[in-house]
């Protein structure tokens, strides 16, 4: 599998939603292997082409500042990001699209907050899910924040807005991750 060549179906490298997406998941990548190299057990290759095709499902939502122009709500990127890929034959991938939001987002959560998604859970299962998920949050489809990770104040912060339990999950996988 090359993710660059199931990305490039979709993104064109010099339009604006692929500038965005290749910038955002090359560093989501790069994070989440430097941790995954450090610990035993892990699939790297997983990790690599999973974080890379990870926001896959934006160009089908209303992004329009990062030159996604589809007609679903953002937070469904996920979601149709797996069915994408799921439907190109890499479930175990679609998976990571679907669980990286957040933390992940609960159907409690999804039913509390009428979220525009289907009302089940929506976690990361694997170490290798939780890696990607966590390595994402330091970065965004900003400009600063594309290449140079969001120091950890301004993550927690973001992360808080989401709940107690979005937080206390966050920084359990930060002592597990953050010093690797």
């Amino acid at each position: 599998m090359n993710p660059l060549e199931i990305l490039e179906q979709f993104y064109p490298r010099d339009s604006l939603a692929g500038s965005f997406l290749y910038a955002h998941s090359e560093s989501v990548a790069h994070r989440a292997v430097e941790i995954g190299e450090k610990m035993d057990g892990v699939d790297i290759d997983f990790i690599r082409e999973a974080s890379l095709l990870h926001d896959i499902g934006i160009f089908k939502t209303k992004a329009h500042d990062i030159g996604c122009f589809g007609h679903a709500h953002y937070i469904c990127h996920g979601i149709l990001g797996e069915k994408l890929l799921t439907d190109l034959g890499f479930p175990q991938h679609g998976s990571v699209c679907r669980t990286h939001v957040g933390v992940g987002i609960t159907a409690k959560e999804i039913h509390k907050n009428q979220l525009p998604l289907p009302a089940e859970d929506m976690t990361p299962i694997s170490v290798e899910e939780e890696i990607i998920a966590y390595a994402d949050k330091f970065y965004s489809k900003r400009h600063e924040w594309l290449v140079k990770p969001k120091p950890l104040d301004l993550v927690l912060k973001e992360i808080g807005r989401h709940g107690k339990r979005s937080v206390h999950l966050f920084m359990e996988w930060h002592h597990r991750y953050g010093h690797l």
